[in-house]
């Protein structure tokens, strides 16, 4: 019985093969496009390999996107400022909270009053007793600032710090003060048991020098003013990684900065409008702890700004408006106030090293641009280096367009401030100093430079950024 069925279903193995045979036939002549990619995939099954149809395979735009970004920023700034003669002493305090696309969330607390040395040369002309005339003024600073991060994993673990953090640096500005004062927080730390502000992730300190200058021309209450400046700005920051107590994975980094600024007021009696633009370029580099150069960052901001109506009230401006005497050995006095939008661009440049070849060409091309001064103008877009060009024929030129990440990202933002500052003269000139402002900005359109698989890098949206 079993050897007649044997009989039997031989020829529909024989029919269904055919079957099977006539189908590839069939697909084969299709043509390549459907037939060979049924086939390989016939024969992959068969030879047991990776048969994905690719799906899963990775996006080569993902080695060069940039590994965050800073979607918010809100920066506060509180200063409380004496001079003598050239000496600046001071408590200048800054707040910095940074949301960043990875989820992270940074607090960093900045110290801008420790010593300053200001010196200054200027001249006023009186052109008419109906109260016209031109100044313009030129100053220097020398000034020393050192600051902390803190990094935390959630916004709500950064608002409990945050706030804790202002109370105990507010408190430390009114014992500097009023020693009184200082003894008996202290003892009340003490009794209730409060601890001490935790150590910071990222320390960092810098030294930067400035000029500044202004000339203005009134006639009685009105009359247009013209501000600028530069500074330049060197300094270094220490990364103690995720894990604190582990030197391992400790950083170090140098950097050097220059700024240029320059704005533009038209006044009436004690109301101001006008626009300003900022333009800062800074590179970083970055150190293991064996001290190897493991990355290179180049960061330029453009900022410019649009005020409408603030108030500024000028004693010399109004005495000389309502032809009142000016105050007997009063220098200056100013109050003003201001609210200001903003519009940011960011452009930022990371180069990563990780054999000696790389760092050798980057090496090269840095001391062939004189150090960070020439580095910083010529590395950035603004001064021809550009990672999207792989046709520049230098090596250094290549090294970007093959493996840098670069990125550029627009805010918008808003900024508003107080400030009251006085200048006496009585033998020396002694003068003050209180204010407070607050700018915060949050990306609203961001790009990065995509691989250079199809011979160029082009502009493609950064959506992580912009959340």
């Amino acid at each position: 019985m079993w050897v007649s069925e044997r009989g039997q279903t031989a020829p529909e193995y024989v029919g269904i093969l055919a079957f099977v045979v006539a189908m590839i036939l069939l697909v084969v002549a299709a043509g390549p496009g459907i037939g060979g990619t049924v086939v390989e995939r016939i024969l992959c099954i068969v030879s047991g390999d990776d048969c994905s149809d690719g799906a899963d395979v990775a996006d080569p735009n993902d080695a060069f996107r940039p590994e965050d970004c800073d979607v918010y920023t809100r920066s506060t700034s509180d200063n409380g400022t004496l001079k003598v003669a050239v000496f600046t002493l001071g408590a200048d305090y800054g707040f910095t909270r940074t949301e960043k696309s990875n989820g992270e969330t940074e607090i960093t607390f900045v110290d801008l009053g420790e010593l300053g040395l200001e010196g200054g040369v200027g001249a006023k002309f009186k052109v008419s007793d109906a109260g016209a005339d031109v100044s313009a003024d030129i100053k220097g600073r020398l000034g020393l600032a050192n600051g902390d991060t803190w990094v935390f994993d959630s916004p709500e673990e950064a608002d409990e710090f945050e706030g804790w953090l202002r109370r105990e640096k507010n408190e430390d500005r009114i014992s500097s003060f009023s020693p009184i004062f200082g003894i008996a927080n202290g003892i009340y730390e003490w009794a209730s048991g409060e601890e001490d502000i935790p150590e910071a992730r990222i320390n960092f300190w810098e030294v930067n020098e400035s000029v500044e200058g202004s000339a203005s021309g009134r006639v009685a209450t009105a009359g247009p003013e013209f501000e600028g400046g530069a500074a330049l700005a060197i300094g270094g920051m220490t990364d103690r990684g995720e894990d604190l107590d582990d030197p391992s994975d400790d950083t170090s980094t140098e950097f050097f900065s220059v700024n240029f600024d320059a704005a533009f007021d038209v006044g009436l009696l004690t109301v101001d409008a006008g626009a300003g633009w900022s333009g800062e370029g800074v590179m970083k580099l970055e150190r293991d702890a064996d001290g190897e150069i493991i990355e290179l960052e180049i960061v330029d901001t453009s900022e410019g700004s649009l005020s409408g109506l603030t108030a500024d009230l000028d004693a010399g401006r109004l005495s000389w408006g309502l032809f009142m005497e000016k105050l007997q050995d009063l220098e200056s006095l100013n109050i003003s106030s201001d609210d200001s939008g903003t519009n940011t661009i960011v452009s930022t440049t990371t180069l990563d090293f990780t054999n000696s070849t790389d760092r050798a060409v980057a090496e090269e091309w840095f001391m062939g641009m004189g150090g960070f001064g020439g580095a910083v103008e010529n590395a950035s877009p603004l001064g021809g280096v550009d990672a999207a060009d792989g046709n520049a024929g230098d090596a250094f030129s290549q090294l970007l367009y093959d493996h840098a990440r670069v990125s550029v990202v627009e805010y918008d933002g808003q900024k508003s401030g107080l400030d009251v500052a006085a200048e006496v003269a009585l033998g020396l000139k002694l003068g003050g100093a209180i204010g407070t402002s607050e700018t915060d900005a949050r990306a609203i359109e961001a790009l990065f430079l995509d691989s250079p698989e199809d011979g160029e890098r082009t502009l493609i949206p950064f959506t992580e950024c912009v959340g």
